[in-house]
């Protein structure tokens, strides 16, 4: 991607750089058999088909919650088209959703995950990590410790204990080197959703982590506009739910939902996906013209399974074009869409320009 000198420049080739979004016509791709409901998608990619499922090794996966509060269920796909639904999975206690997952395939286990238990209340301790060797049966769970001196009187009962959500996407670093104030010199850095203490809303945070356990939130609001941009701690929009971000060459491209409030309608929390780009996977600007995924009238089209939400993007770039999984793209992405009766999984691509 084109590096440019301003961020408002990188804002406009952020928002142009994608050809044009295609969206899949046979959309939902995963209308779920064996759940009542399948959002809240961690997907995963894999050019030499590490998921395997009944002896047939597929290069997607995908990880979601089969209901409010979980279970977590998983399918696999030879294309994001086409899923094979596996059922709940194994030893991943309830109620835990929300999850992230890591797949490393140079670590032993090489899955990860980390849930949100859901009873409330819901302190940060509520998030906790889980291991498995086949990404299916899962061992381990031990919640995670949460240091939150630097954002006391910013995140929400920071001082007993924070209020989270959930964690969005952490990158892995083999390198690390686990000292240092720059969360990516951490073995696991990323996107965490919190919850604002002035306001009440949602918002999105930097945390990082040395071991997957003992977590210190860095910075929250890495999606401000501000004219002071060394501001840590304030979102110029009123709430942002969930985030997923990539990175191209030497730039980070983020997919973010979220709104005007907390109700989950079309107008505000629940109502579309934003673009956002960042040089430092740290703090991202975005454009509001740059909202692209949601019901009419932001594409000039209704989109009947995504009617009242759309939301909770989950993105994968590969600089092989999916090495002919699937369609030939730069970026695919599973996003949740609903409409009066169903939580579906929907499918879209896109090319570089």
């Amino acid at each position: 991607m084109r590096k440019s000198a301003t961020i408002g420049a990188d804002e406009y080739i952020a928002c142009r750089q994608i050809k044009e979004w295609h969206i899949y016509s046979g959309n939902p791709v995963l209308d779920p058999v064996l759940s009542a409901r399948a959002y809240y998608p961690t997907v995963l990619y894999s050019e030499s088909k590490d998921f395997e499922y009944n002896e047939v090794k597929y290069p997607y996966v995908v990880y979601y919650a089969g209901a409010s509060g979980g279970p977590i269920y998983s399918a696999y796909s030879l294309d994001m088209k086409t899923w094979i639904e596996r059922g709940i999975n194994n030893g991943i206690p309830s109620p835990g959703y929300h999850q992230s997952v890591s797949y490393i395939s140079t670590r032993t286990p090489k899955y990860y995950l980390w849930y949100w238990d859901a009873t409330s209340p819901s302190p940060m301790s509520n998030i906790h990590r889980l291991e498995s060797e086949d990404g299916f049966h899962w061992s381990n769970d031990i919640a995670t410790v949460w240091d939150l001196t630097d954002v006391v009187g910013f995140v929400t009962n920071a001082a007993t204990g924070g209020s989270s959500y959930g964690i969005c996407q952490l990158w892995y670093n083999l390198n690390a080197i686990n000292i240092s104030n720059d969360p990516r010199n951490y073995t696991y850095w990323g996107y965490i959703n919190l919850q604002y203490e002035p306001t009440g809303a949602e918002t999105l945070g930097i945390c990082y982590s040395p071991d997957g356990e003992n977590f210190k939130v860095w910075k929250l609001a890495i999606l401000g506009i501000q004219s002071n941009n060394n501001n840590r701690f304030t979102d110029f929009f009123y709430h942002k739910s969930w985030i997923s971000v990539i990175k191209i060459n030497d730039l980070y491209l983020a997919m973010f939902s979220g709104g005007n409030n907390h109700s989950y309608t079309p107008a505000n929390s629940a109502g579309g996906i934003s673009k956002a780009i960042s040089h430092d996977g740290l703090q991202f600007n975005h454009a509001t013209p740059c909202r692209v995924i949601f019901s009419a009238p932001g594409l000039g089209v209704t989109l009947p399974y995504a009617t009242e939400r759309s939301y909770i993007p989950s993105l994968l770039y590969d600089s092989n074009r999916f090495g002919g999984n699937g369609d030939m793209a730069d970026i695919k992405m599973l996003w949740s869409t609903k409409n009066a009766t169903k939580y579906t999984l929907s499918y879209v691509h896109a090319g570089l320009a």
